[in-house]
Formats: C-alpha cells, sequence, structure tokens
C-alpha cells in the first residue's frame, strides 16, 4: 500500500524510526531538535524534517534572486562600460583597485576554470553571490560611479547602499547556512523562525525593488512562511 509521506512525496514505507535517524545523523547533530522538542523524539523528527523542507524552499528562492540579481548587474555595467564583456576587460578596469582585490581573484579563477569554454554568460554565471553582493560594498559601489542602485527602480523612499548592502550580505550568509545543510529553525539554541522570516522580507524587499513581482516569479515555488507557521506549532 502507498504512504503519503509528503505534500508531493509517496513512498512505501513509513518513515526511519528516530534511533535509526539519529545514529545516521549522530546524536549530537539531534540533540538540539531533541531538546527543542522537550525530548520527544517523534517531534524532533518531525522537526529535523520541517528544517530541511525550509532548507528546500529557501534555496528555490534563493537561486531565482541571484540569478535576477546577477543579471540586472550585468546588463547595467554592460550599459555603463559600454562593454558586453565588462567583466573580463575590466580586469585592468575597475577591478584593478586594490579594493576590489578579491573580486579580481574570483574573475581570474574562474576564467582559468572555463578555458577554451568561456563566453561572457559562463563567465557570469560562474561567479559567487558573494562577488555580486560585494558589488554594493561602500568601496566597489563608489569606484562604479554609485550608479548600482539604478537595477532597483522600486526600492523603498529613502533606501540607499547601506540598506542594500545589508539586505544582501544577510542573504548571502544565509544562503551559505542553506548550502551547508546548517540548522534553520534556532537562534541562540532556541527554536525560532524569527531569522527565517527576516530573510524571506529580504528576499521579497530585494525582488520588488528589482521592478519584480515576488508572487509571479515565485509562483509555486514559495512555501517558506507556511512551513515557518508549521515549526512554530511543533
Amino acid at each position: 500500500m502507498m504512504i503519503r509521506c509528503g505534500p508531493r512525496l509517496y513512498c512505501t514505507h513509513p518513515a526511519m524510526k528516530y534511533e535509526e535517524l539519529q545514529q545516521i545523523i549522530t546524536p549530537v547533530r539531534m540533540a538540539k531538535y531533541l531538546s527543542a522538542a522537550a525530548n520527544n523524539t517523534k517531534r524532533a523528527q518531525r522537526l529535523y524534517r520541517k528544517n530541511i523542507a525550509l532548507a528546500h524552499e529557501f534555496y528555490s528562492l534563493l537561486s531565482l534572486v541571484e540569478v535576477a540579481l546577477r543579471n540586472k548587474i550585468d546588463k547595467h555595467y554592460a550599459m555603463h562600460f559600454s562593454d558586453s564583456e565588462w567583466i573580463k576587460n575590466q580586469i585592468t578596469g575597475f577591478f584593478s583597485q586594490p579594493e576590489l582585490r578579491h573580486s579580481r581573484n574570483q574573475i581570474f579563477a574562474s576564467l582559468d576554470a572555463l578555458g577554451t569554454r568561456y563566453d561572457h554568460n559562463k563567465l557570469v554565471s560562474s561567479l559567487s553571490f558573494g562577488f555580486w553582493t560585494h558589488l554594493f560594498n561602500k568601496h566597489a559601489f563608489r569606484l562604479g560611479g554609485q550608479s548600482l542602485l539604478q537595477i532597483f527602480p522600486r526600492r523603498t523612499h529613502g533606501v540607499g547602499q547601506k540598506d542594500v548592502f545589508k539586505h544582501l550580505e544577510a542573504i548571502r550568509e544565509w544562503r551559505n547556512r542553506v548550502a551547508h545543510f546548517e540548522p534553520l529553525c534556532f537562534e541562540d539554541g532556541l527554536k525560532s523562525t524569527r531569522k527565517a522570516r527576516l530573510i524571506y522580507s529580504h528576499l521579497i524587499d530585494i525582488t520588488s525593488w528589482m521592478g519584480i513581482s515576488p508572487s509571479q516569479y515565485f509562483y509555486g515555488l514559495d512555501h517558506v512562511i507556511p512551513i515557518c507557521n508549521e515549526i512554530d506549532s511543533l
């Protein structure tokens, strides 16, 4: 008999017993989930799986925002420098500044990895989210002619470079936590979805400021708040 074990997934067996899961995941990793569940193993297992589901949902939204952001920046600076291959060609210009040494090194590494397969679009997609975020720090923003906020035509009145950079830095740090399978539903050792909700609001802000409708862009992929509500109720 088929047993439903998730909103999209069907399997032929019930969920693994907590004791088995703990041995695979390790008791140390499961300890905070067990503590948050007041030593109720069933609740601890549900909380662990909800944390994975939350990471899955965030990964989708983070990917969408990253793609939109880097494409907006690429288009802006291609026009700013009147050069469709501005990243490679600005190694001796914009990226030659000492403040952008780390960004320049990333470009060199990507170019080396691409080799003869190089084209500008592949270079754009190979650069990290941190690379694009770094372009909004005060030094890079100034060196870029303080024009990069133009990619946010719908930003809230009063929002400036510092605000955008803080949003993007928080998103970048959260993205790293998602990528490394770190617990997302804890804060100061206690179960909490506050940070997850904050990062979600940042993703909505950044998307909206770019002039993109979050509800349309995230359609069918955005279940962050419902999962946060489920975590809070455990």
